[in-house]
């Protein structure tokens, strides 16, 4: 459990733990967040003087909804489960057969800095 990801509860906890027992096969759980707006599709690199390319070479530009991209994920850092014979053997705690436990928006939040915080605590006063 990172400490900057700390918008998490103790039934999140016990799911991952379930899901690393039952799924035998698994050496590893890791919590994601789906990704809307900031899909890969849409990123773009710079090169040689400001020159935009797409982050992903898809030959065209992309432009469709981001609702018709199909979707992607990325850690949130809130819980990985790996066993330390794992993390030794691949070096990781993100193994090559890690199980994805998906999280919401809420218990995503990242905190790296004052701003960070302040919109996090924001958004769970609202809550």
């Amino acid at each position: 459990m990172q400490p900057t990801c700390p918008i998490r509860d103790i039934n999140h906890i016990f799911e991952v733990e379930s899901l690393f027992t039952e799924k035998k096969m698994l050496s590893s759980v890791v919590s994601i967040k789906k990704i809307d707006a900031e899909h890969p599709f849409r990123m773009k690199r710079i090169v040689d003087h400001n020159r935009l390319v797409n982050f992903i070479d898809q030959g065209f530009e992309n432009m469709r909804p981001r609702q018709d991209l199909p979707p992607v994920y990325i850690r949130n850092g809130s819980l990985y489960l790996t066993p330390s014979q794992e993390i030794r053997n691949q070096i990781t705690l993100v193994t090559n057969d890690a199980y994805g436990y998906v999280m919401d928006e809420k218990h995503s939040i990242n905190i790296n800095n004052m701003e960070d915080f302040l919109i996090s605590e924001h958004s769970l006063n609202k809550a």
